[in-house]
């Protein structure tokens, strides 16, 4: 296998199409984490929930949470958005952020670290644009537990959580910070406490709480500066809390988990008016987690149903009725924060309808938009073609470029295929290429109303595999090619209404079954020769018994050796051999993963000690990815090499599981999933693996063609004394490349073809 180091652009010469692929060294016995390549720039949003959001005076977006990177850059917990980017604050935190506010030029972050930017900091911490430092100091820094809610008012500053002591001194779930010291607010509440918010002298808490002081307090409670009072009631309800609080004027909003208010019926959200407790129209149907007042609206977030039992998670109080903003969200709203016309959510949704935003998103008062651009959610399917790459997934958008659940990379950058294949629920799963056209499987609609669950886009249109929009019944989790036959494999049960079960073949123009079909969900299809094998979670193919492995020969089904337990994720062959990968004990004695040699199962030596989902073969080497994190009983997280007698790690691997492989015929290995990081490239979803590292110079120039001379090319600038091979094909297909001469170099060589020879050539040149 080779890697160009270099490709002159692919030029037309009087009809000749050429391309020139510079020398490359032999497959590398050793894989660092240098030899991953990012083919995702960053991500919309974060890696993981965003709990707590802050606006500064100036527009600046201060957000909190468990994330560790957001955008492009790695930030632990706590992050900063300048309207363009995002930038990290120091090394952050070591736990989550839960709580933050703001005081002029001052951050202060409250949560369960115990460390803010390498300085020990007892669950709060201040940011003075440069550097933290805790609050208080030595073993008398900060709290000796969590703290959930921060609160500014004048010079002085409320923490409020679940702890008992403040700067070492007796403080019950509440204290003020007043700039030197840590002081205690009475006796404090007897619970936690979730919520503050400051109203001229009076500071209101809320929590999971039943007294304040010595007074009954029912999840809420008042402090004027020197003493506690309830404010009447409070909020009752079969688990009662409040998780937040907002001022608007001379009214106090509380919302949480309740479903009573001073008496009054009142779901999830209820008003306070300086004496009585009262409704906001119907309320919400499970909790509310954020508040934010923008003028005459109130903002609520959380993870409820709306009185219409929809799922928005986010709404918008216009004085008489709860208004939804944008078409639902799919985890929840946690934190909420206005800045001018702008409003700011955070939580641990990766969309807010159809507009990928992970864990972080904007309001304009008509759409929802993303910070940040990237892939923004998992890939699950990979297809290479020359030098395409097609990448199918749940994702709508790659690096800021619309692309529903599927994209092409070009090498240098993504392009979305048409509409895609469908937003919300939908996703592709499966991706086949044969010539010029891409095969698409999947969990959707159809593009453009085309061929449900399986679709084929031509490089510049869809269209379907079946009439109108029948397609296949079910999901498509995997898609095989052999000579003019397409074959489809899921958990369907009908293809074009006709009964298929679990596989089916399209011919071209019309879909019919593999017999009786198998009796359990397909995830893998293989071809070798005129065999077709299927992997799955099934029992039976063709009504006879087949654990998990089955071979249809075109007229009936068959088990391929012993039985076994589990379910196979992924085939892949490598010249007569089949080798099987998923989450399977034992096969021929091992874990995961086995070869099939046409007779028997072999072992792969000890195997991964978790599932794989996928494989793939470059040159003699076998890949396998899932969610593992040894093979061979050695390290090797979610990605593994076998050489034919041991397992190895590339690199120190991927931080997330791995769901797809695909490899092209210049020693790049495409990895997508779950993760974020490769070795200690930021890459989300997506990487390249640079499997063979590049040779010290070496490239072609000055390629000439006429139809009297012929062609004529020169490579030059290469390692003197090594010996090099032109080859050539009709294609960038691994495996069509012959030796064209041989020769070791002394200085520019130029090489030739006579007239008459030569037409739609690709050229390389590679070490032996």
């Amino acid at each position: 296998m080779i890697l160009p180091i270099r490709t002159i652009p692919i030029r037309a010469l009087c009809g000749l199409v050429i391309s020139l692929t510079t020398a490359a060294a032999p497959m590398a016995a050793t894989f660092s984490d240098a030899d991953w390549v990012s083919l995702n720039s960053g991500l919309p949003g974060a890696n993981d929930g965003i709990v707590a959001a802050a606006v500064d005076d100036v527009g600046n977006v201060y957000v909190g949470g468990n994330f560790t990177f957001i955008g492009t850059v790695p930030a632990n917990r706590i992050a900063r958005w300048n309207g363009q980017a995002w930038s990290a604050l120091g090394s952050g935190m070591n736990s989550t952020v839960s709580a933050l506010a703001l005081d002029g030029t001052s951050l202060y972050a409250g949560g369960s670290f115990t460390n803010a930017g390498g300085v020990s900091a007892h669950y709060i911490a201040r940011w003075d644009g440069s550097a933290w430092s805790a609050l208080g100091s030595g073993l008398n820094s900060g709290m000796n537990g969590g703290i959930s809610a921060l609160a500014v008012s004048g010079t002085n500053l409320y923490a409020g959580g679940f702890f008992t002591t403040a700067g070492g001194a007796p403080a019950n779930s509440i204290a003020r910070w007043d700039g030197s010291a840590w002081r205690s607010l009475g006796s404090g509440v007897n619970g936690n406490v979730a919520a503050l918010v400051a109203s001229g002298t009076n500071l209101y808490a809320g929590g999971t709480f039943s007294q304040a002081g010595f007074l009954q307090a029912c999840s809420i409670a008042r402090w004027d500066g020197s003493a506690w009072s309830a404010l009447g009631q409070g909020v009752t309800g079969y688990y009662s809390n409040i998780w937040a609080l907002a001022v608007s004027g001379t009214t106090l909003y509380a919302a949480g988990n309740f479903t009573t208010a001073g008496g009054v019926p009142a779901k999830r959200i209820a008003r306070w008016d300086g004496s009585t407790w009262s409704a906001l129209g119907l309320g919400f149907e499970s909790d509310v987690y954020a508040l934010a007042v923008n003028g005459t609206a109130l903002y609520a977030g959380g993870r409820f149903l709306t009185s219409d039992l929809k799922q928005y998670d986010i709404a918008m109080w216009d004085g008489s009725v709860w208004l939804p903003l944008g078409t639902g969200w799919n985890n929840g709203v946690n934190a909420l924060a206005v800045s001018g016309a702008i409003l700011y959510a955070g939580g641990g949704f990766t969309t807010t309808g159809e507009v990928p935003a992970n864990r972080i998103a904007q309001w304009d008062g008509e759409a929802w938009s993303a910070l940040g651009s990237g892939i923004n959610n998992p890939v699950y399917a990979l297809a290479v073609s020359d030098t395409n790459l097609y990448v199918g997934g749940l994702f709508a958008s790659a690096d800021g470029v619309p692309a529903c659940r599927i994209a092409k990379w070009d090498g240098s950058g993504w392009s979305g295929l048409d509409s895609g294949t469908g937003g919300g629920d939908s996703y592709v799963a499966a991706l086949a290429v044969s010539g010029s056209d891409l095969y698409v499987g999947g969990s959707f609609g159809g593009p453009s109303g085309l061929s449900a669950n399986i679709a084929k886009w031509d490089g510049n249109i869809w269209s379907g595999l079946g009439y109108g929009l029948r397609g296949v019944s079910s999901t498509v989790y995997a898609i095989a090619l052999s000579g003019t036959n397409l074959y489809a494999a899921g958990d369907f049960t009908t293809a074009d209404l006709r009964p298929a079960n679990r596989i089916a073949r399209w011919d071209g123009s019309t879909w019919s079954a593999l017999g009786s079909g198998v009796n359990g969900t397909v995830r893998a299809l293989a071809v070798i020769g005129t065999n077709l094998y299927a992997g799955g979670a099934f029992t039976s193919a063709g009504g006879r018994m087949a654990w998990h492995v089955a071979r249809w020969d075109g007229s009936n089904w068959s088990e391929v050796g012993q039985g076994r337990s589990g379910t196979v994720r992924a085939l892949v062959v490598s010249g007569t051999n089949l080798y099987a990968g998923g989450d399977v004990a034992p096969i021929g004695g091992q874990v995961n993963i086995a070869k099939w040699d046409g007779l028997t199962w072999s072992a792969l030596g000890p195997g991964t000690d978790g599932a794989i989902y996928a494989l793939a073969v470059v040159g003699n080497d076998l890949f396998a990815a899932g969610y593992f994190t040894h093979a061979g009983g050695m390290p090797a997280r979610y990605i593994a090499r076998w050489d034919g007698s041991a397992w190895s790690a590339l690199g120190s691997g991927l931080d997330q599981r791995v769901s797809a492989l695909a490899a092209d015929g210049f020693g790049h290995l495409f990895v997508g999933g779950d993760f974020y990081f490769a070795g200690t490239e930021l890459s989300p979803f997506i990487v390249q693996a640079a499997l063979i590292p590049t040779a010290a110079g070496g490239h072609f120039s000055n390629p000439v063609y006429s139809p009297k001379a012929g062609f004529c090319c020169v490579f030059h600038e290469a390692v003197l004394g090594q010996t090099y091979r032109i080859q050539v094909s009709s294609s960038l297909t691994a495996g069509g490349w012959i030796d064209f001469t041989n020769f070791s170099y002394t200085g520019p060589f130029m090489f030739s073809n006579a007239p008459g020879t030569v037409s739609n050539r690709f050229y390389r040149a590679v070490t032996p």
